[in-house]
């Protein structure tokens, strides 16, 4: 006989009579707790059918107490009203009274089995299961959530004359709910309790539910600001709705009904929902104590799960036939307040909840409204370029995608199509008026990247470049306007050059008029894409290329090559971005030091860019690259590197799973992924609280097929990918290496200074490589010549007191006559040399070279004493 059959024959027939104790301790028990006395009756009387049917229900073991639940849920379902009745009287006693009751106890199992049915409960027995589920410290629990819904839903069933009675229950059940406001499913008990609380006292209903934002550092200052700001009845009616949300993405169809329903009736509802989400935008998060079971301590919190379910809905609200771009621009600020992390950076998000549901809104609207498909592509790639939080990265893409498809467009093609442009002309620049004066805008190259510069031209057609103070006293609002205007131009340029960069691993090409009109005659993008090397291929000859930057011709564009022939661009010709992989030599020369002559400045490295070719190891290895395995990465730096260069990937700690993580960037437009390992590495002096070096591992390529990312040989991947990949990679490694510290040698295990000293002096990477063949370009132009020599990895430099030796990779410094390390810390914010850099603006390690090396020309005149100490010692 299983043990199925067995439970069920100890439970089967008529129960024997038990003795009078029985009865008396159930009947004890519920007039302890304050129980109604036809609750204290039933359960003296079916005490014993209660005991026989949970008794063998507890177990230790998971397995067969799952196997006796299933018995105990047939004894359950076959007895009377009465001892159903009496059944669950017990279980929310004894939720009552055992603050660590949880789902393996049988009560739990005996409301979930119950909790739907259909039972004659009286007013007051209702009331007084609220009142013992409710807590003033919150639900804390599941099986409190379970015994509230039970409670809830026998209220539900009661005449609305009984409801009355009902009240002060059901606003102590809101209050319990609104102190447990981070569990998921508060807000669902919130939404249930007000509207029972509602049909109670119709005049209350249109006062502001009090449960309906939570008790935290969001929701009191909200309900007050929605209180002085719109109508109080469209408020109440508003908070109602939005508070029975629910936790899921998308609300349900019923739900949104509802909505369509309250923006009818309230079409102020849609300004409150608006109010919201700017709210939200702004709010900042801060300290809250918090309780994990009987502890309580201080944490750093934004909003309850209570409040994001309110949120969530207001952003719901906004899924409506006649959504604006103003809906959009609040949705995209929302997303992206709510998506990033604490402090607004790092993949932990704030409340990723409302990010998820404004994202889905953000895709709803585009895909019904096409006419704000480029407005809304704008708001989500706003969103993706601060969002590092993995999982919101990948359905922001999902997004991007189904409003491309919807548009019958690539996600590419949707986001060069959705750059604003300020009402700028093409060449960047524009006016506004205010009053008989007018602002002159010119966008403009910035050691920070791109800016807006603003003059003003005063009536008499004087040019000054501070605010009048006619137009500061009569036209603030567009002084405001103004400097909105350039915050946003200064984030869409940055996200813009990251763009284009991103680009060089596209294999796309353009017709001649796209392409004009959103590169080089952009207002905002044709600020870079007017110094990058494009190549066109005239129509009816494709495989004939001409490498030009872009210059206009007529009433249209050329491009003009490094020996001054000029290639008009045809509307139907197509055109691409240069790439120095696919270049013969010559064609790559000859750009470099063209750029170098003219003074051009790129946004990013393209004529001077590394290229990653696969080696014969990575060939014998096939599906991983070790090239840049073994290195100690300072992880802080490392991590805001990676997350800056668009790859995603879980942070390291000291936790369960926290010793490795892979980052992954998707590459192209034809489904490819690299993943980058690396690993925590553990030191004392990290105290296990945070963590200070990583090591570097291997280097992996999938592709996306029928939904699944699969791995992939190195030599299937397209070369571009392969290149553009790699590249960051060596990136992450050059930048963030120990190596890369010059007050390493003094710290450190001993195996970490072996890997100091290799890496500080060994063989040049292919982006030192790159450093190096600038400098051959570079040095001859500068007051350098003649004392200065490039020898294998090094730069030497000749001093009057000795000579020195500058890594071209780590930029340490040996020095002669005996190799002895010399430590120099470049100076933060330190000036660069005044030498024309052509792929650097500053703080890079060419940069840094060329400033030791004018410093250590003239090493007599070095004053700083941690230097002249070391310069000096061992001198005679």
């Amino acid at each position: 006989m299983s043990l199925l059959d067995k439970a069920r024959a100890a439970m089967r027939g008529v129960v024997p009579t038990q003795p009078e104790v029985v009865a008396d301790r159930e009947r004890a028990r519920m007039e302890r707790l304050e129980a109604p006395t036809s609750m204290g009756a039933r359960a003296a009387e079916h005490a014993a059918w209660v005991d026989h049917a949970l008794a063998p229900a507890r177990h230790d073991d998971y397995r067969t107490r799952q196997t006796l639940f299933k018995a105990l849920a047939e004894t359950l379902r076959a007895g009377t009203a009465a001892q159903q009745q009496a059944a669950v009287g017990r279980s929310i006693a004894h939720v009552s009274g055992a603050p660590r009751s949880s789902s393996a106890d049988p009560e739990f199992e005996v409301l979930r089995v119950l909790r739907a049915r259909k039972l004659p409960w009286t007013a007051d027995e209702v009331a007084w299961m609220l009142n013992a589920t409710a807590r003033p410290d919150g639900l804390l629990t599941y099986f409190r959530l379970t015994s509230a819904s039970v409670a809830l839903t026998a209220a539900s069933r009661l005449p609305e004359s009984d409801l009355p009675l009902l009240a002060p229950a059901l606003e102590k059940m809101i209050a319990s709910a609104r102190a447990d406001g981070d569990t998921a499913d508060a807000p669902k008990l919130v939404a249930r309790a007000q509207a029972l609380l509602d049909q109670a006292d119709p005049v209350a209903a249109e006062e502001l539910p009090a449960g309906a934002l939570a008790d935290d550092t969001f929701g009191p200052a909200a309900l007050t600001h929605l209180a002085e700001h719109h109508d109080r009845a469209t408020v109440a009616a508003t908070l109602r709705h939005l508070t029975a949300y629910g936790n899921a993405v998308t609300p349900t169809k019923k739900w949104l009904t509802v909505a369509a329903e309250l923006r009818g009736a309230h079409p102020g509802s849609v300004d409150v929902c608006v109010s919201v989400l700017d709210l939200v935008a702004v709010h900042r998060e801060a300290p809250y104590q918090r309780r994990q079971g009987t502890h309580t301590y201080t944490a750093i919190g934004f909003i309850s799960g209570q409040s994001a379910a309110v949120v969530r809905g207001a952003a719901w609200v906004l899924a409506r036939d006649d959504a604006t771009d103003a809906d959009v621009a609040t949705l995209g600020r929302a997303a992206t307040r709510c998506g990033t992390g604490f402090g607004g950076s790092g993949g932990q998000a704030r409340c990723p909840q409302v990010t998820s549901s404004a994202v889905a809104v953000l895709e709803r609207i585009a895909t019904t409204q096409p006419h704000l498909a480029t407005p809304v592509v704008a708001a989500l790639s706003g969103v993706l370029d601060k969002v590092a939080n993995k999982s919101l990265r990948t359905s922001i893409g999902k997004a991007l995608d189904g409003v491309a498809a919807a548009a019958g467009l690539t996600q590419g093609q949707l986001l060069e199509r959705a750059v604003p442009t300020f009402e700028l002309s093409a060449d960047g620049t524009g006016q506004v008026p205010a009053g008989e004066h007018s602002a002159v805008l010119a966008l403009e190259h910035g050691p920070a990247g791109a800016k807006l510069v603003t003059t003003w031209r005063t009536p008499d057609g004087k040019t000054v470049k501070t605010v009048p103070a006619a137009v500061r006293a009569q036209h603030g609002d567009v002084v405001a306007g103004l400097k909105a205007t350039t915050a946003q131009v200064k984030k869409v340029a940055a996200t813009q050059r990251q763009r284009l960069e991103e680009l060089l691993a596209v294999q796309r090409t353009w017709s001649g008029d796209e392409w004009a009109g959103y590169y080089p005659a952009h207002p905002v993008v044709g600020l870079y894409a007017r110094t990058l090397i494009w190549q066109v291929a005239p129509t009816g000859n494709a495989d004939q290329w001409f490498s030009g930057l872009p210059t206009p011709v007529d009433d249209t564009w050329g491009l003009v090559s490094h020996d001054g022939t000029v290639h008009p661009v045809g509307d139907t010709d197509k055109v691409r971005l240069w790439h120095p992989i696919r270049q013969p030599l010559d064609d790559i020369k000859g750009w470099r030091a063209h750029l170098t002559d003219t003074g051009v400045r790129q946004p990013f490295k393209q004529a001077f860019r590394e290229i990653y070719l696969l080696t014969p190891a990575e060939e014998v290895t096939d599906t991983y690259s070790n090239r840049f395995a073994a290195h100690i990465l300072r992880y802080p730096q490392a991590g805001a590197l990676i997350r800056g260069r668009g790859w995603a990937g879980q942070h390291l700690g000291y936790w369960d799973g926290g010793y490795e993580a892979t980052a992954t960037k998707e590459l192209g437009e034809e489904g490819w992924r690299a993943g980058f390992d690396y690993s925590l590495v553990e030191r004392d002096e990290d105290g296990y609280e945070r963590v200070s070096l990583a090591a570097t591992d291997q280097v992996r390529f999938e592709r996306l097929a029928n939904g699944r990312w699969t791995p992939q040989h190195l030599r299937d991947v397209p070369p571009l990918v392969f290149s553009e990949a790699m590249r960051d990679v060596d990136l992450f490694v050059g930048v963030t290496s120990i190596s890369s510290d010059p007050t390493w040698n003094d710290r450190g295990t001993a195996n970490h200074r072996d890997y100091w000293h290799q890496a500080s002096f060994g063989d040049l990477t292919e982006s030192a490589q790159m450093r190096r063949e600038a400098l051959e370009r570079l040095l001859p132009r500068t007051t350098l010549a003649g004392r200065v020599e490039l020898e294998k990895n090094f730069l030497r430099v000749h001093g009057h007191l000795r000579d020195y030796r500058i890594h071209l990779g780590s930029t340490n410094i040996l020095m002669s006559p005996a190799d002895t390390y010399l430590c120099i810390v470049p100076a933060r914010g330190g000036k660069d040399p005044k030498v024309f850099l052509p792929f650097e603006e500053g703080g890079g390690k060419l940069s840094v070279i060329l400033s030791k090396a004018f410093l250590l020309a003239e090493d007599t005149a070095i004053t700083d004493p941690s230097i002249t100490h070391q310069l000096r010692n061992g001198l005679t």
